[in-house]
């Protein structure tokens, strides 16, 4: 089987110069010129590709490893995006030899790791979509065995299209929320799959939740600093000049994003990434688990966490506890997640069921958050005592999000009766 690696760069990337790093026993052969003409909205030649393309390489004489190196531009629903990607395809010897160039490639260039052909990328365009990956690709009914390889390059393109957002725009708040979810997607598939994987894959866990942490506090204040300015919004006489407390914070994020930064810089990140699809590469199933149906390794997983979380609300159906209704959200986040990528669907819930657990999710979610937002409230409003202004506006926060919480938890046992309803409809 021949498996395509598309590399992304994300700097102006000279093939002559490529050629001089990856040695002499790389020699690029014939040249052509493509051109793509594509149906965008159902309107004809509104989308069109124009290709430069260097056809391949020959290694030490033989067709080994080929790479293909595409410039142009693409336009799609009037917009234009530069074209600068390059394919690796196997065609004989060890799919490893192939990652291990690519590893070697990101650490030299800006490099993104991509899942979607030029139709796909031109078709998301028309549609107003700049984010996501191949579409579409279910992967529950493949074996173990067959259906890992796919699935974790699928999860890496997402993880690397978010780093490469991230890394463009790190002060911003979607591109960053967008990184930690797309690596707790592959946190969240590797939990359920450990079970069928050598104990390997602890490390790597370990290693994919540490840049989670990492992030953490990042995206804690990024939503300590939306839901102040909610409540900004909300007062009157707010003078958004003298506000000591969203000055504050915005300090403390900038400190955090300096700090971040490096790892998460395209040399550093991708090649890490394509380390991870190395380890792949190493067999990392079991050898009596490699026939089992994906779709059963999951099922008994997820149910495994949908009687955790019933039990959980039999036990506190008021949701007044906190850290147990925590319990309930990050199963509920996982069982949204690994659902989402079994239909290789990067974003959205094409399901009733799905879409309840999302609003239970997201409930939850605002409980976790406001907790969160109060305790960071409360300790700004010790560490400045003698600044009147920011205590006291700190001390509004904290009230604010307590009278949040105390109105979401209302709410949060007739979401968990819709999703309980629907869930007995589609799987009791």
């Amino acid at each position: 089987m021949i498996r395509e690696y598309v590399l992304l760069f994300k700097e102006n990337a000279d093939w002559g110069a490529i050629i001089k790093y990856l040695g002499k026993d790389f020699v690029p052969l014939e040249n052509s010129r493509e051109d793509i003409m594509l149906d965008a909205g159902g309107e004809k030649g509104d989308c069109h590709i124009n290709v430069y393309r260097q056809a391949g390489l020959v290694v030490n004489g033989n067709n080994r490893i080929r790479i293909v190196y595409d410039e142009g531009i693409m336009t799609a629903g009037g917009q234009e995006t530069k074209i600068c990607e390059m394919h690796i395809s196997r065609f004989s010897g060890r799919h490893i030899d192939c990652i291990k160039l690519a590893v070697k490639l990101a650490k030299k260039y800006d490099i993104i790791l991509e899942s979607r052909t030029h139709e796909q990328r031109a078709a998301d365009l028309s549609s107003g979509i700049e984010f996501g990956r191949a579409h579409m690709k279910s992967f529950a009914p493949q074996r173990v065995g067959d259906a890992l390889y796919d699935l974790m390059w699928w999860h890496l393109c997402g993880i690397s299209q978010a780093g490469g957002e991230f890394v463009l725009r790190p002060d911003e708040r979607l591109p960053l929320r967008r990184l930690r979810v797309e690596i707790r997607k592959l946190r969240a598939m590797m939990t359920v799959l450990d079970e069928v994987l050598v104990a390997e894959a602890g490390k790597w866990q370990e290693k994919l939740r540490s840049l989670t942490i990492k992030l953490a506090r990042s995206r804690e204040l990024d939503v300590a600093l939306s839901n102040w300015r909610r409540t900004g919004s909300q007062r009157r006489r707010y003078n958004r000049d003298n506000d000591g407390l969203m000055s504050f914070m915005r300090k403390e994020r900038g400190s955090e994003i300096e700090k971040i930064e490096p790892v998460f810089k395209l040399k550093n990140f991708t090649p890490f990434l394509l380390e991870f699809m190395l380890w792949i590469l190493s067999d990392p199933v079991k050898e009596d688990q490699e026939d089992l149906l994906l779709e059963k390794v999951i099922d008994r997983r997820i149910w495994r966490w949908y009687k955790k979380m019933t039990k959980l609300v039999r036990e506190h159906p008021d949701f007044a506890n906190d850290e147990k209704a925590h319990e309930v959200r990050i199963k509920a986040k996982a069982i949204r997640y690994v659902l989402q990528s079994i239909s290789g669907q990067a974003y959205g819930d094409d399901s009733k069921v799905l879409r309840h657990l999302k609003r239970l999710q997201d409930a939850l979610g605002v409980l976790h958050d406001n907790y969160i937002n109060e305790e960071l409230a409360r300790s700004i409003a010790l560490k400045k005592q003698t600044d009147n202004v920011l205590a006291y506006q700190a001390g509004m926060f904290a009230g604010s999000e307590r009278a949040q919480t105390m109105a979401v938890r209302r709410l949060l046992p007739g979401l968990w009766e819709k999703f309980i309803d629907e869930w007995e409809k589609c799987y009791g």
